[in-house]
């Protein structure tokens, strides 16, 4: 039991079975510092410990047999053992999978191409590489550039604050966090929910869910007509602050947001136009037309198979590609 009356007295005789703090530090303070440091030492490495990250100009891939190394000009693979792996990896970054690259057009892929169609339901390759290129962007872990929000909406002739929905917007979040969370509870990739989101609640306690590993947040089904896109503007462009409940103070780290919404979005004005990347999702999906209707099983579950999986990682390849070579597009 510790007795904090007596925190003012340490001196004050006090029976054998109380503890205060300064008892504490008087022991702690009058020892040999050694004693409960010395094995700091111990543990200090003769050189610094250097990790494997992603580069303004390549995007790393690790899968159970091998690393992946993209660039604007393709990829190639790299073994472990390699004297290339210049630095530790993390095992949560490591994709818990095997990897053999495929060139066919997977399931996944043939999705992007749908919800990329124009409202003709013609397909127009220059929005398919826009998605290519947002995908691209949202996976790689690197932010000294102009940094700007992802917002997906829909395609539709509605009002502002109108919903239509069921395109496939949390298909492309779930996507982003098939690359970065090696297991589900993993939070490279972290999704908040959207309605209700406050932004001043709590001096960072809104991305609650995140933590110093994070990378993206997605917020979800956000309802336009209570939401405040000015808030975001230090966040993005400065880093976001990330404050667990029971935390005293914050983090501050750099992440890239992904916004989604089943309504009608009108971002006006300069500065907002400058933080953020839209990309409409053609209608082809709806509350009629679901995903599992074309492709007969559900993305990223139990029914996929190794080949499905090969094809999917290797279009997130070619996304990553896509962005290094041009950009983030609109």
């Amino acid at each position: 039991s510790v007795d904090t009356t007596a925190k003012d007295d340490p001196d004050a005789p006090l029976p054998e079975d109380k503890i205060t703090s300064n008892k504490i530090l008087t022991v702690f303070y009058s020892s040999d510092m050694k004693r409960y440091f010395g094995i700091l030492d111990r543990l200090r490495p003769e050189s610094p410990i250097e990790l494997m990250t992603d580069t303004k100009t390549t995007k790393y891939y690790y899968f159970n047999n091998v690393c992946v190394a993209v660039t604007k000009d393709g990829w190639r693979a790299i073994p472990y053992d390699s004297d290339e792996i210049k630095g530790y990896i993390w095992e949560s970054a490591i994709i818990n999978r095997d990897f053999d690259y495929s060139e066919n057009t997977g399931d996944f892929e043939k999705f992007c191409i749908n919800i990329s169609r124009d409202t003709t339901a013609v397909q127009d390759k220059s929005r398919f590489y826009a998605l290519q290129s947002i995908l691209g962007y949202l996976t790689h872990d690197f932010y000294e550039m102009d940094l700007r929000a992802v917002f997906l909406t829909d395609v539709n002739k509605d009002q502002v604050g109108e919903a239509a929905g069921r395109t496939g917007k949390g298909l492309l979040g779930k996507a982003c966090a098939q690359v970065l969370n090696r297991q589900k509870s993993d939070t490279k990739y972290v999704a908040i929910a959207g309605k209700g989101f406050d932004h001043n609640t709590g001096n960072g306690t809104c991305y609650s869910l995140a933590d110093i590993s994070t990378q993206l947040i997605h917020i979800e089904d956000i309802d336009v007509r209570h939401f405040s896109f000015e808030d975001l503007y230090n966040d993005i462009t400065d880093g976001a602050k990330i404050r667990k409940n029971y935390d005293r103070y914050p983090i501050v780290k750099y992440v890239k947001f992904m916004l989604s919404t089943n309504q009608t979005v009108n971002i006006s004005g300069s500065s907002s136009r400058g933080r953020v990347c839209m990309f409409e999702l053609s209608n082809y999906y709806s509350d009629q037309h679901r995903p599992s209707d074309d492709f007969k099983k559900r993305f990223f579950e139990s029914e996929w198979t190794a080949s499905d999986w090969n094809e999917f990682y290797s279009f997130m390849i070619r996304c990553s590609v896509e962005y290094l070579k041009n950009g983030l597009q609109e």
